[in-house]
This record gives structure tokens, sequence and C-alpha cells, in this order.
């Protein structure tokens, strides 16, 4: 029974990730922090959590690329560019920050949302500015323009992130409530 549970999570949390990116939305308004977070909270194994996060963003981003973006950016290009470990590094810290979460308890799943999104900013803006040359200096002045460009994308992120971490746990809370009780009245 339990090894059907964790496959119906990791089902859900991949199609929701690839669903998540797929369907219109405004820039970074997706639930793949969320998921993140919430696979460090399930898999209490830290190995495990990172994985699942990891294969979430992999089969997200080759669904994006093939179906969305494939005349602007090939997968090859995107998976051999050194700019995509600035993108996975902090899908691997924020799977083990949702290690860390021992209850549901919604202002710290807001909190950690929210810090999931100015992570996630930090490591890939800094890619951006390390990577990409032509785009900005490569001195203080143009990793700050980098940050600052990429201000917009936070604010959309920050709200998605905490929107769908709170979706995503309360509707954990509630099926252990739920189940809880059904079983407990059953006996």
């Amino acid at each position: 029974m339990q090894n059907k549970k964790v496959f119906t999570f990791v089902l859900f949390a991949v199609i929701v990730s690839i669903a998540g990116r797929l369907m219109p939305h405004l820039p970074n308004f997706t639930p793949l922090v969320a998921i993140t977070l919430f696979s460090g909270f399930i898999f209490k194994n830290k190995i495990k959590a990172v994985l699942l996060a990891l294969a979430c963003m992999l089969i997200s981003d080759f669904a994006t690329i093939t179906l969305l973006n494939s005349k602007y950016l090939t997968l090859n290009e995107y998976f051999t560019s050194a700019s995509t470990l600035f993108i996975y590094l902090p899908i691997v810290a924020i799977a083990l920050i949702g290690s860390g979460i021992k209850e549901i308890k919604f202002p710290k799943i807001a909190a950690l949302g929210f810090g999931g999104s100015f992570l996630f900013w930090i490591f890939s803006n800094f890619g951006v500015w390390a990577i990409s040359t032509s785009f900005y200096a490569a001195n203080f002045s143009g990793l700050t323009a980098c940050y600052v460009a990429a201000i917009p994308f936070l604010g959309y992120q920050m709200a998605g992130d905490v929107f769908y971490s709170l979706i995503v746990f309360g509707f954990a809370k509630f099926s252990i409530n739920y189940f809880s009780s059904v079983n407990s009245s059953t006996i």
C-alpha cells in the first residue's frame, strides 16, 4: 500500500509540474517550488526528495522546450549550457529545505514558498549574469542590472510559489485530517 501511495504522489508531482509550466501563466507563476518543498516534506530520505524535485524539473523542462520553445531553444543548447546548473542548484536546495518541515503550519509554508522564490531568483540570475556576458557587464553594476531586470519575474514567482505551496500543503493537510478521521471512525 505504501508503494502505491508513493507512486501516486510521484506521478501527481510530475503531472502537476508539467501542466503548471505548459498551461498559460504569468512568468514564473508555476507550482515547481511548491512541489519541490513538498517532495522534501513527503520523503524524509533527502536523496529521494532531491531526485523527485530534479525529475520534475527535468521532465517539465523537456516538455516545455519540446512543445513550446523549440524554435527559440533546443534541448541540447539548454542542457549543455552552464547556466542550467544555476537553475537546478536552487531546486536541490529547496528540496533539502523542504525536508526540514516537520508539520504543516501555513505561515511557515508561505514563508518557505517566499524564501524558495528568493533563493531561485538569487541563483538563477547570478547564473544569467555569470554566463551571459553579452547581456550584462562582468562587474558589480552588471550584476546589479541583472537582478534589477529580474525583479518583475521575482514578484510573479513569489506570488505563484506562495499560492501553490499553500494549495499543495493545504490539500495534504486536508487529506491527512480527512483520512485519519475516516479510519478512526471505522475502528
